[in-house]
């Protein structure tokens, strides 16, 4: 069951959006919220210090943009702190120091999923443009990752999609034991070139969330097409709040994740997508 959500906040947009499922799914649970912002302090004194070493000059200007940037930091998670009192959720603040993708890997072995937006903006000198540590944590995450977007409404289906893969397995597995299924109406979403094939993989998913009494409908897709596409369109149609995948599967699937597809698909996500692997 879900105890503890890290949510990882930069104090943008797209965070307000973490923030905001957060409370949510905390209050739901009656879980424990950490806000995480992490001070990318590598990435202020950058690689140039190794060449030339930090001059006396430098060291003034780093010691401002560190200054400022842990004031932000406290402002950001206070702000978290104060959203989460007025609804009455339980709040813990985290504040790291180092690189954003190793703090934050680090500190997920100790909660039970990690809440990140669809644009991160974690590293030093990003501020305008998105980092890459939202695709650095997918990789590596020791728990299920959900991305979220800065908007996204309130469905209560959750689409699955499931083509057999042993990721595809573990997110299924994390899904149930999150507890979160049992807020949503789950949908199973099955999609290869043979219709056998995907309704044998739709069934099995669905047996195994009808033994912890979950009750499931089996969406069975025999298409060439892109899942992507397909399972995005299930979702629109199903006004789904929630899609729940495994990264890198070894079907069609794994186009969702590999390559360019990766951020064009996540940039058009108009849901929190839960993600394992």
């Amino acid at each position: 069951m879900l105890r503890t959500l890290l949510a990882g906040l930069d104090g943008t947009r797209a965070s307000q959006g973490v923030l905001k499922l957060g409370i949510r799914w905390a209050r739901r649970h009656e879980a424990l919220l950490v806000g995480a912002v992490v001070i990318d302090e590598p990435g202020v004194h950058g690689p140039q210090e190794w060449v030339i070493g930090e001059t006396g000059f430098m060291h003034r200007v780093n010691r401002k943009f560190l200054h400022d940037m842990t004031r932000r930091s406290e402002q950001i998670l206070g702000a978290a702190a104060l959203r989460c009192a007025e609804e009455g959720v339980a709040f813990k603040p985290l504040q790291d120091v180092g690189d954003p993708c190793d703090q934050i890997t680090r500190e997920a072995h100790r909660f039970d999923l990690v809440l990140l937006g669809r644009e991160t903006h974690f590293q030093f000198g990003f501020g305008k443009i998105p980092d890459d540590t939202l695709a650095s944590i997918l990789r590596c995450s020791p728990r299920p990752v959900v991305v979220v977007p800065a908007t996204f409404g309130g469905g209560k289906a959750a689409v699955i999609a499931f083509d057999g893969s042993l990721q595809a397995s573990r997110a299924l597995h994390a899904f149930e034991a999150s507890g979160l299924a049992r807020s949503h109406e789950v949908h199973v979403v099955s999609v290869a070139p043979d219709h056998g094939v995907a309704a044998d993989h739709a069934d099995r998913a669905v047996e195994f969330l009808a033994y912890h009494r979950i009750r499931a409908v089996p969406a069975v897709v025999a298409s060439t097409d892109s899942p992507a596409a397909i399972l995005l369109d299930r979702a629109k149609a199903l006004d789904a709040g929630l899609i729940v995948m495994g990264v890198h599967g070894q079907s069609a699937l794994r186009e969702f994740f590999v390559g360019s597809a990766t951020q064009t698909m996540l940039r058009e996500l108009p849901v929190p997508l839960f993600v394992s692997h």
